[in-house]
């Protein structure tokens, strides 16, 4: 009887032992928890499934509240008007998903000024899956939002200033443009005067894609389908082609070219087309022409433009590189220096101009 009576007191004594070091233990682990919260600058906050807050940090002082005027009170009576509809949403959200959560929003300050949040909450739950509480941690991120603004506010402004260049740089090119068909006009020689044409087509195409560029919402690259449609039907008013003699074939895919790369593809776009138009269809040409533009990705990185027509074709054994003509010439040596691509031409069936380069 002693016995058993000796086993039960050594028995509660361990009992009450491991009580205490629970108890110790769990008085360190709050200890730690509340040096943890009241260290840092980051607010440290819960509250319950109806956004009641159950508890917060006192760094809560330091933005005008003290942690009796915030608890017990809805966490969403202290987030600023313009941004509770997203809150809430976000809240939403996570409860739904269960994930943790991110969200920004400006604090309904006592004074003017304005005081952005970043909370990372996540959502606590019992043993059967019900939300038992939100936890979440405040920081304070105004500085991060101001220097935002003052990028974005910097950002619109190079943006506009870049615009007015490209719309300057347009007019420049127009009133060139201007002052050659000004000269030609005046020009007897026959000559002469298709120089001064061709040329003000060359500064046409140069101002088109800076007007392109003007209009466009990345202001660093030209939506080329658009402008070769807009160069094309440029190039058939101006030389009175015949919409019944020759037919117009444009297959340009979605592509959006760099300043670098549009000026001398466009160029080589003009060169060729206003070839065709001046020469392929002679009037004793009694076939249906037509004139067919191609620009596809041949790869991820490699755009392949085909110009062809099914004209006369050039002369036999012709080589573009040994080509006395300017325009020829041009085809060749953009192709080359500024794409830094290959030119193949066929003569076979009229002529195809197949030129391929890296967008990379």
């Amino acid at each position: 009887m002693q016995q058993k009576v000796t086993q039960r007191t050594f028995d509660l004594q361990k009992e009450l032992a491991i009580r205490l070091q629970v108890e110790k233990d769990l008085f360190k682990s709050q200890e730690k928890y509340r040096e943890l919260t009241e260290n840092t600058n980051d607010i440290v906050l819960s509250y319950d499934p109806q956004g009641i807050v159950t508890y917060i940090g006192p760094q809560v002082t330091n933005y005008g509240y003290k942690p009796e005027e915030v608890i017990s009170h809805p966490i969403i009576d202290f987030v600023d008007t313009r941004d509770v509809k997203r809150v809430i949403r976000d809240l939403q959200k996570t409860i739904s998903t269960g994930n943790e959560f991110p969200t920004e929003f400006r604090l309904k300050s006592k004074t003017k000024k304005i005081i952005w949040f970043e909370e990372m909450g996540k959502i606590q739950r019992d043993r059967n899956g019900h939300i038992r509480m939100i936890s979440s941690i405040l920081r304070d991120i105004t500085k991060r939002k101001q220097a935002e603004k003052k990028l974005k506010k910097s950002l619109t402004e190079k943006e506009i200033l870049l615009k007015e260049v490209y719309h300057r740089v347009k007019n420049n090119l127009q009133v060139v443009s201007s002052l050659l068909s000004l000269q030609a006009s005046s020009i007897k020689n026959k000559k002469f005067k298709t120089m001064f044409q061709e040329s003000q087509d060359r500064v046409s195409s140069m101002a088109l894609i800076h007007q392109k560029l003007y209009q466009s919402k990345d202001l660093d690259k030209v939506d080329f389908s658009g402008y070769v449609r807009s160069l094309v039907k440029h190039l058939f008013n101006t030389y009175g082609s015949d919409p019944g003699k020759v037919d117009l074939k444009i297959q340009v895919e979605n592509v959006a070219l760099s300043l670098d790369l549009a000026i001398p593809c466009g160029l080589i776009v003009n060169e060729i087309i206003s070839n065709a138009l001046k020469y392929a269809f002679p009037p004793e040409y009694k076939k249906k022409g037509f004139i067919s533009v191609s620009l596809r990705y041949h790869s991820e990185s490699v755009l392949k433009l085909v110009i062809q027509d099914n004209g006369i074709g050039l002369p036999e054994n012709f080589d573009i590189q040994k080509s006395k003509t300017l325009g020829l010439r041009l085809i060749h040596i953009l192709t080359k220096n500024q794409l830094h691509g290959n030119l193949k031409v066929d003569t076979e069936h009229g002529t195809r101009y197949t030129i391929q380069f890296n967008i990379t």
